[in-house]
């Protein structure tokens, strides 16, 4: 990530508790990178940087198929 993603979500997780869900049986991408919904405080992570325009939605996976 670069120098312009990082202050966002610092800044968003800093004194905050974090916390991940996954779904069931879909830990890892087809990559092998840890796939989960982060959350702080209980409020999503990528809602708030969406929301903020620090992020934008490119890809939606087809989670039936």
């Amino acid at each position: 990530m670069g120098k312009d993603f990082d202050c966002p979500v610092i800044c968003l997780i800093k004194g905050g508790r974090l916390s991940m869900e996954f779904e069931d049986g879909n830990k890892n991408d087809a990559y092998g990178r840890l796939f989960a919904y982060d959350f702080v405080d209980g409020v999503s992570v990528k809602e708030t940087l969406l929301k903020e325009v620090f992020a934008r939605v490119e890809y939606i996976m087809d989670m039936n198929g």
